[in-house]
């Protein structure tokens, strides 16, 4: 029988579903959804429409990237398959859809109702399914209970349960989920250093298996938001990003994301940042009622008025939330929904909102349930009547702060404003407060013990006065203001001293050498006025309160700590993401190498062309710009980022149009992306190259990779791995 590839290049549409067919189970089993994916849109519309398996393979592969679609055309085939008595893909059906409303925190209400329909299918059709089917459907049942609160008494044994079924099922995206699941469990507990240990047992097994990094966004979303009860917003954006990187374009969890990144930012100071990401949630997300989007919405607007210190709106939304058909916003993100609300309404002056709120809630989430929001809940009650000068009732409410951090050993109070969080310490003036406080402000240090860094970016040196772009042409900043190149190139000697010190910036340079390059013929005294005149000339241009040249005896550099400049943060960059490669951590080594690939603008001083010390930097730079592009390109395969693959290897291409390496993976990120037919133009465009320059021929390696794609095949990673920079 002929291969998929065969079948799908000889136009034997029929032939290749029924390969497809044979192979699809197993690559569902595996977690290959990019190759059910791609094998599928490759097919006639007519064939892909009208085959039920097809369809039900295809959702089952797009349902966390399309979720709403796919949750319609799910649910539409478990009436088909019930009439045709396909029990057993009902299960998975089932079993597929909890995960996606798990994945996409649906409305309690409405995963209550999948769970109760999967519950009875499955007491109806037990004895009629696989073994298999039933364990795992029971299992994703059990979990999504426990998703909603329904087992939350029973929260470590239902957690544990799971987790051995798993192992024993040998199904890791139940381990991963279950693992999830301790990691929330722990987060709502007050036990942070123990949920970052369970989401990075999370992401070690999704490291070790490549189709599963799917379920990796949805792992750093939550340690996002335990790191930002943690108080540390700047690991917590980064979590985000590595998220984002993972993730197509069209995917509906990027906004999942950004509403994470919303909180990331500072009120009033990143106010724009935040209403960017609240109109893109508004206005582009795709399920116009969703719950998630308007308990988004309703909670960000809340948060930005209150952190702006905007009465009004505080006072609009909150009278907004407290009408009867907004109160089941209140779960969006609960318990922190009824802390949101009850700080904002702390802030106008409502004590009896206030009071109201924080009474119910207790009531509803016990200490023991949720400690963190409970003990958070007592500190506002203590604030607000300290501040009322009710002592009685504030030592009342601090104490039993006091007892629920201290029995469940919590290790952190929760408020969105700082100031909040300090006046708690200072009116209770609990030692414990103040030591947790402190604590919170020290958990940057330990998480950045192990994690890789990226100190001397841009944004990151605000003390520094004097930025200097060497990507390009040659060009300052001064207290932000830009002195472009051509201003410098004005003054030739000024420049070519400039130039001279920025490459040699790492050491001292003996004056003598300075003299010889620049007045080679010149008295020594003539060549040390020469000198000083210049370095005045210097001090004037660029503001005599910024002297960044640094002179000791007879040798003379740029003054360490005092200037910014790009080539420097780009090698960081380079070096973090080499790094991260070494330890396998894909994610990693993509923001660094993406960060490293926005700082080059162009070659190092790309006017000065032949300077012989820039031009050995310019090459340096460049090779490792080269090994960026092409370990990238390579990453993103991995990943499934087609898109981004196409990218960055034509981007290699532009800037060496004779590397036949990327033209290889280009090919290859043009099959996966469903762009098959731009092979030949592609090919084409490497022959005339490498006939151009250096007149031969392209490799047989991409002859026979070439015939290979135009017949329809499809090469594994090992194609791409093995590929190298020459």
């Amino acid at each position: 029988m002929l291969s998929f590839e065969d079948a799908i290049s000889r136009n034997e549409y029929e032939d290749a579903a029924s390969q497809f067919l044979n192979e699809a189970a197993s690559l569902l089993d595996q977690g290959d959804y990019v190759r059910i994916r791609s094998n599928i849109e490759v097919l006639p519309d007519d064939l892909r429409c009208g085959n039920l398996l097809i369809q039900y393979y295809y959702h089952l592969s797009t349902h966390l990237t399309f979720p709403f679609t796919a949750r319609d055309k799910l649910f539409s085939l478990i009436g088909k398959f019930s009439s045709q008595n396909e029990l057993d893909r009902i299960a998975a059906i089932y079993s597929e859809l909890l995960i996606n409303y798990m994945y996409y925190e649906e409305y309690n209400n409405d995963l209550l109702k999948l769970i109760e329909d999967a519950q009875v299918f499955l007491e109806v059709n037990k004895s009629k399914l696989k073994l298999r089917s039933t364990k795992i459907l029971d299992m994703w049942i059990s979990l999504g209970k426990w998703w909603i609160f329904l087992e939350y008494d029973r929260a470590f044994e239902v957690i544990l349960d799971t987790e051995e079924h798993a192992f024993e099922l040998k199904d890791e995206v139940v381990l991963i989920f279950s693992r999830l699941a301790m990691a929330r469990l722990y987060n709502d507990r007050g036990k942070f250093k123990k949920a970052l240990l369970q989401y990075d047992k999370s992401l070690q097994i999704i490291h070790k298996k490549l189709y599963y990094h799917i379920y990796e966004p949805l792992i750093r979303y939550h340690k996002a938001d335990t790191l930002l009860i943690m108080g540390s917003s700047n690991k917590a954006k980064k979590e985000v990003d590595k998220a984002l990187a993972l993730l197509d374009q069209d995917s509906t969890f990027r906004y999942n994301l950004y509403a994470v990144l919303y909180y990331c930012y500072r009120i009033p100071e990143e106010l724009s940042e935040c209403e960017q990401i609240i109109d893109k949630i508004l206005y582009e997300y795709p399920a116009t009622d969703s719950y998630f989007k308007q308990g988004f919405m309703f909670f960000a607007q809340l948060r930005s008025a209150y952190l702006a210190k905007d009465r009004e709106k505080v006072e609009y939304y909150c009278n907004r939330l407290k009408q009867r058909e907004n109160h089941k916003y209140f779960l969006f993100y609960y318990p922190d929904t009824y802390l949101y609300y009850a700080e904002a309404s702390l802030f106008i002056g409502n004590d009896s909102e206030v009071c109201k709120t924080l009474d119910n809630f207790i009531k509803e989430a016990p200490e023991s349930k949720f400690p963190l929001a409970v003990a958070s809940g007592y500190a506002m009650m203590g604030v607000l009547h300290d501040r009322n000068n009710n002592k009685k009732a504030s030592e009342k409410y601090f104490s039993l702060m006091e007892k629920v951090l201290i029995e469940h050993e919590v290790e952190g109070l929760q408020a969105d404003n700082n100031d909040l969080l300090k006046e708690i310490e200072d009116r209770s003036g609990s030692k414990l407060v103040q030591h947790l406080n402190q604590q919170r402000s020290n958990y940057k240090s330990y998480l950045g013990d192990d994690r890789l860094t990226t100190s001397g970016s841009e944004t990151d040196s605000t003390d520094i006065c004097i930025k200097i772009y060497t990507f390009g042409t040659l060009h300052l900043k001064i207290d932000g203001q830009d002195i472009p190149g051509f201003n410098l190139n004005r003054q030739k000697m000024l420049s070519r001293l400039l130039k001279f010190l920025i490459v040699h910036r790492k050491s001292y340079v003996p004056k003598e050498v300075i003299y010889n390059t620049f007045w080679q013929n010149y008295p020594i005294k003539s060549a040390r006025t020469n000198l000083h005149n210049l370095l005045f000339r210097m001090r004037n241009l660029l503001g005599t309160k910024h002297d960044f040249i640094e002179s000791e005896g007879e040798n003379i550099r740029l003054l360490k700590d005092t200037y910014w400049l790009d080539a420097d943060i780009f090698e960081n960059y380079y070096s973090l993401g080499k790094k991260g490669l070494q330890k396998n951590d894909t994610p990693a080594a993509l923001q660094m190498f993406e960060a490293a690939a926005d700082l080059y603008k162009g070659d190092f001083i790309d006017f000065d062309l032949y300077d012989d010390l820039i031009n050995q930097e310019r090459v340096s730079l460049k090779k490792k710009f080269r090994f960026i592009l092409h370990a990238s390109t390579k990453l993103y395969l991995d990943i499934g980022d087609y898109h981004k693959a196409r990218q960055s290897s034509k981007k290699l291409i532009e800037h060496d149009p004779c590397c036949e390496s990327a033209y290889r993976l280009l090919m290859i990120a043009c099959v996966y992306s469903g762009n098959r037919n731009e092979i030949p133009r592609v090919y084409k465009q490497l022959r005339a190259k490498l006939k151009n320059e250096l007149s031969i021929n392209p490799d047989n390696a991409t002859d026979d990779l070439m015939e290979k794609l135009l017949q329809g095949g499809f090469p594994s990673k090992s194609t791409w791995a093995g590929e190298q920079l020459l």
